[in-house]
């Protein structure tokens, strides 16, 4: 073969081998001529732009990578063709999809006339995004790019230009496991080579690594590992690629990526992980996570022993499995409300393995992805199936103690219509009897014998007095005034004798409270005003009392309220069994009667009394 033939074909490989190198670096380069035409382009900068390779050949630089007319004032291709020099900018671009790190270095002919510049574009969005840091350190990145620039100044090809320009070590290597080249991000952290052998030069061993005599990139396998670096403490991902030196000799490209940050926060994210899981798994709630169709994707061991399953046996089956029929209904009714983006609580039945009922409360979210689609749901379950049967027997037994409250309140009534019609019927007569009896001795004894008329006279008032105690009793016992009259005059009437026997001015500001409730509550009514007339004549030393009966919000409301001295509710509770069952009493009628009762009170402010009833249909 010729000298000329061997030239050429080592121009040929030469080219073939800077072909591939341009194509296989990460950062968007292009060709420019001197009329902002591009005359090539490598892969990342035609994935970039999303055309094919002979789409863009002709293309000016301005319109398809800055939709403009022209170039724009900082372009640095216009200024290396004014000036012969490099030039480097930092710009976002829309286009592109990100920031960039823009260099132009010159290209010259034979002659050393400017034909082009070479146009490398560096991705630094991620950087810009994840490190706050490094906009701190915005000045120390300029020096770094005009060092860089000083180097791709002096540097005549274009593989070590691109190269250079990586913020990535980049170093190659040859069969003999020689450093080639070294980028400048490697000579900072190692030094300069000096022709050493890569593994005495990167790693400080004496001999070729375990992961390089497998020998697999120079068989012409592409190769990423991890290595760590004692002498460094840092950690890196490595890409190796095999590629043909001119002569055809193997040799292997390597990018480091400095990933230290990135193990750093992998880290702390897989113990965050395994603190939430072990949180998770030992809490006393149940927790699901379901997918958008309804089906669990992750349980945790509380739920699954809820239930008596193990996870695995739950896990993959629809929530509806677990669900009784009323549960059912709740759950698609909720899954939509979730589906909306709506949180919710709510109570469900679900279904353990043997088909007994688990009642609980369900605090559910839920789950989005990036693009606002919704992607299921995930709850907090507590067990409250013990509580609730709690709940419900404390609610059977209060209804047995209504029905028993009922029964002793009518059985109260009852004795006290049979006593007041004995004292009405018996003793009203037997001392009617007693006083004609007085009388007739008065009149027939003789008239000289004054000290026994006087004793006759006497008896009688006395018997008077008597019978007026136990008409007021028998009234009180039984009023008849509440059946002949109705609630409305039996209240004024208690309100009028009250004052008469008490001396205690009462202010009575009663509506027809008779046509606002049903016959059947008159009683009860009647008893809690006498009730509380009572208490405040004992207990109150009250000046004034106000009764107001009236229709209030849809209700009728009983109000009785003095301004004696009051008390604490709170005390007087605790000390029922010594300050007997006024207040008690009071509140157990009302409720027999489907009403509420409460009591406003405290030391020195009175006591005000408010019973609230349904209003008949």
């Amino acid at each position: 073969m010729t000298e000329d033939g061997r030239a050429g074909k080592a121009l040929i490989r030469a080219k073939e081998e800077w072909e591939l190198t341009f194509d296989s670096v990460p950062d968007l380069i292009a060709i420019i001529d001197n009329e902002h035409r591009i005359l090539r382009a490598n892969r990342a900068m035609l994935q970039r732009l999303g055309i094919e390779p002979a789409q863009c050949v002709g293309l000016h630089c301005y319109e398809i990578v800055h939709d403009a007319p022209g170039p724009p004032d900082f372009c640095p291709h216009a200024r290396s063709l004014a000036d012969g020099q490099t030039h480097s900018r930092e710009l976002h671009e829309d286009r592109l999809g990100g920031d960039f790190i823009v260099a132009a270095t010159p290209l010259k002919n034979d002659l050393g006339k400017i034909v082009g510049s070479v146009h490398v574009a560096h991705d630094i969005t991620a950087r810009r995004q994840a490190e706050d840091a490094l906009r701190r350190s915005c000045d120390a990145l300029e020096a770094r790019v005009l060092e860089r620039t000083a180097e791709l100044d002096l540097e005549g090809k274009k593989l070590k230009s691109i190269l250079d320009s990586m913020s990535d070590g980049v170093y190659i290597v040859n069969s003999r496991y020689e450093m080639v080249y070294a980028n400048p991000v490697i000579r900072k952290r190692h030094g300069a080579p000096e022709k050493s052998k890569c593994y005495e030069y990167l790693h400080g061993e004496d001999a070729v690594c375990a992961s390089c005599r497998i020998g697999n990139v120079f068989a012409g396998k592409t190769v990423q590992r991890e290595w760590h670096s004692p002498a460094l403490g840092r950690t890196f991902d490595i890409l190796e690629t095999p590629f043909a030196d001119a002569d055809g000799s193997p040799c292997k490209l390597a990018i480091l990526r400095d990933i230290t940050d990135r193990k750093k926060v992998d880290e702390a994210l897989r113990e965050s992980e395994e603190r939430f899981r072990t949180l998770v798994e030992t809490m006393n709630e149940g927790l699901v996570v379901h997918d958008e169709r309804g089906v669990l994707t992750y349980v945790n061991k509380r739920f699954s022993e809820t239930l008596g399953y193990s996870g695995e046996e739950i896990i993959g089956r629809p929530v509806t499995d677990f669900l009784g029929e009323s549960g059912l209904a709740v759950y698609g009714r909720e899954t939509s409300e979730r589906a909306a983006g709506k949180r919710g609580t709510y109570e469900i039945s679900t279904l353990k393995r043997d088909g007994e009922p688990v009642t609980a409360i369900v605090s559910a979210r839920p789950l989005f992805d990036g693009r606002g689609q919704f992607k299921g749901s995930f709850a907090v379950i507590t067990d409250i199936t013990e509580r609730k049967q709690a709940e419900d027997a404390l609610r059977e037994s209060e209804r047995q103690l209504r029905r028993l409250s009922a029964q002793i309140f009518t059985a109260q009534e009852t004795e006290r219509r049979r006593l007041s019609s004995e004292l009405h019927d018996e003793l009203a007569q037997d001392l009617a009897a007693l006083k004609l009896h007085f009388n007739f001795m008065e009149k027939n004894l003789p008239e000289g014998n004054k000290l026994l008329k006087r004793a006759c006279r006497k008896g009688v008032r006395r018997i008077d007095a008597v019978m007026e105690n136990v008409r007021r009793i028998s009234r009180d016992l039984s009023p008849s005034i509440l059946e002949d009259f109705g609630l409305t005059a039996a209240i004024r009437r208690l309100a009028n004798d009250f004052a008469k026997n008490s001396g205690v001015g009462v202010t009575l500001d009663a509506c027809d409270i008779d046509a606002l409730i049903v016959r059947e509550s008159h009683t009860a009514v009647y008893r809690i005003v006498q009730e509380a007339l009572t208490n405040i004549g004992k207990h109150a030393r009250a000046a004034h009392v106000s009764i107001i009966t009236r229709k209030d919000d849809g209700m009728a409301s009983l109000s009785i309220e003095d301004d004696g001295r009051g008390f604490d509710p709170t005390a007087t509770a605790r000390d029922s069994e010594m300050k007997g069952l006024g207040l008690a009493t009071m509140k157990g009628r009302a409720e027999m009667i489907g009403g509420t009762f409460a009591v406003e009170a405290g030391p020195g402010r009175g006591t005000r009394i408010l019973v609230r009833l349904p209003i008949k249909e």
